[in-house]
């Protein structure tokens, strides 16, 4: 992505890929978060009686993080687990600017390019 001189669909699905791969990434963190310290993240009883965090849970919680849905049925409890959050909604929120920006720059640059050609025929 940051050595593309253009915008194609393989520069699109790779950032695509890198983004769905920091939300795995992210949530295996929360995994390894909840088994080494249960109940730092914690589920609306209402909703989920009796139910521990599993793998799943944290795949969920981990792209409702990134996206910054933020359903609320998963619930940071610990000073390491809200560490981790907010850091993965500012890194989701930041791939995303950064990704916008640099694609908006190829696509002008291109553009500029084309026209730039266009003009000196």
């Amino acid at each position: 992505m940051v050595r593309a001189d253009g915008v194609t669909t393989d520069t699109i699905y790779g950032a695509l890929s890198v983004y769905l791969l920091m939300a795995l990434v992210w949530g295996a963190a929360y995994l390894l978060l909840v088994t080494l310290q249960p109940g730092a993240l914690a589920m609306d009883p209402s909703r989920h009686p009796n139910h521990k965090m599993d793998w799943f849970d944290c795949m969920f919680y981990s792209f409702v993080t990134l996206t910054s849905t933020g359903y609320g049925d998963i619930v940071p409890m610990t000073a390491q687990a809200r560490s981790l959050s907010i850091l993965e909604a500012v890194s989701g929120i930041m791939y995303v600017a950064v990704l916008v920006a640099r694609l908006v720059g190829l696509y002008s640059a291109r553009r500029d390019n084309l026209t730039a050609g266009h003009g000196a025929r």
